[in-house]
């Protein structure tokens, strides 16, 4: 099945846990998604982000994974990872919280989530 053909039905979701995270690297590649994000942008300060760049943003990422947490979500069709969504409780992204141009929803609930990727 092509990718262009890919339904919704055809889908697979899976919280990414150590042993999908062969997978999660798949998807990403060698630059790591998105130039070395690893999808640690709203999960570091500033100063942290840009001094693990690359390998360090990927070492934090698979941290997060063997330590037991689910940093977010695989999309898989036919058994390949396609897809990705991070996702989790808004204090796992301190970056977003203290944005300015993106008012936190802590004001209005703390039990929220959120979805970054």
């Amino acid at each position: 099945m092509s990718l262009k053909s890919t339904t919704l039905e055809d889908l697979e979701v899976h919280p990414v846990i150590p042993e999908r995270w062969g997978d999660l690297e798949t998807l990403f590649g060698a630059s790591g998604a998105y130039a070395g994000c690893w999808c640690m942008w709203w999960r570091t300060t500033r100063s942290e982000f840009g001094k693990q760049a690359g390998k360090g943003n990927k070492e934090a990422l698979q941290a997060i994974v063997d330590a037991g947490e689910i940093p977010g979500l695989l999309a898989y069709a036919d058994s390949r990872p396609i897809g990705w969504c991070s996702i989790a409780p808004r204090e796992a992204f301190p970056s977003l919280e203290r944005s300015r141009t993106l008012p936190g929803c802590h004001r209005i609930c703390q039990r929220a989530w959120r979805k970054d990727c």
